[in-house]
């Protein structure tokens, strides 16, 4: 590597943009050969380096609303698994009795049938992206740093790498063909990207990439995409239970979001307390600096 200021030999990285996630665009590592070189590139730098700062943060929001989801979508899980089954890129759930658990609305999540972390992810994940309504606190809260504009997008998929049915004790297969709900995040300096963080059900496991890498690869109709301004899924959500005739499934409808959004809002101050505990001499630096340092690890 050649420095970016004097054009010597350099092995010094700069640490704030350093290991910053591709974003479908071509990006070199920018390097010095010392502090002299670095503080006279700063003007140079500043804009490219902020930038990919910023790029850096919307990425870590998105894997920890991700690991938040996860944990959320075990404690409301209301599957009954009986047995799996694998089909090449087939994951076949076959539904229990749920009569077996006394008639509770919530089961307790069967680890042992899903020994593979990301299988077990994709079926936290099954037919619950629209859960991302119950969100908007923790999305909000965590990425409130990154300054970007957020639209949930409503779309049709191609070419998954898996799927997941669910087959009924009568032997019958759910065969719907569900719309699958994700962000599209507009950061200031024009960069697009997904938050799939429910993408686990049909193998995407990234919580984040480039809008238009997943433009490409999934969604099947673009132009047939649904896009409506952030927060409407949870009001969506919270106005179901008005159009419920039933008032006693109405009122436990009411309280089930309630909870779930209290649930939610814990889980996003226990993140967000967890985090700047462990990580707050690096959230300062990266976050806080106007001016990153380099440091002293080699390129390769």
């Amino acid at each position: 590597m050649k420095c970016a200021c004097c054009g010597s030999d350099a092995i010094l990285a700069c640490s704030g943009c350093k290991g910053a996630p591709g974003s479908g665009q071509h990006y070199e590592q920018v390097c010095y050969c010392n502090a002299a070189c670095q503080k006279a590139d700063w003007v140079n730098h500043k804009p490219t380096c902020i930038a990919l700062r910023n790029r850096k943060t919307l990425y870590r929001a998105a894997e920890t609303a991700q690991l938040v989801f996860y944990a959320f979508c075990e404690i409301i899980f209301d599957i009954s698994i009986d047995r799996v089954k694998e089909d090449k890129n087939v994951m076949y759930l076959y539904e229990g009795h749920y009569g077996t658990y006394g008639g509770r609305l919530l089961m307790p999540f069967p680890s042992h049938l899903f020994p593979q972390l990301q299988d077990k992810h994709a079926v936290l994940s099954f037919l619950t992206c629209t859960e991302v309504g119950y969100f908007f606190e923790v999305i909000d809260r965590l990425f409130k740093g990154t300054k970007g504009r957020f639209e949930e997008v409503a779309v049709q998929l191609k070419d998954t790498p898996r799927a997941i049915k669910l087959v009924a004790v009568n032997n019958t297969e759910d065969a719907v063909d569900y719309d699958h709900y994700l962000m599209k995040i507009t950061l200031s300096n024009g960069e697009t990207y997904a938050l799939n963080i429910a993408g686990a059900q049909h193998g995407d496991y990234e919580a984040c990439v480039p809008w238009q890498q997943y433009v490409d690869s999934r969604i099947r109709n673009l132009e047939s995409a649904t896009y409506k301004t952030f927060g409407s899924l949870r009001s969506m959500t919270q106005q179901l239970h008005y159009q419920m005739h039933n008032p006693g499934l109405r009122q436990l409808f009411e309280l089930a979001v309630q909870s779930m959004s209290k649930g939610m809002q814990t889980c996003a101050n226990e993140t967000e307390c967890s985090w700047t505990i462990c990580s707050s001499y690096l959230s300062r630096l990266l976050l806080k600096s106007k001016r990153p340092s380099y440091d002293a690890s080699s390129m390769s």
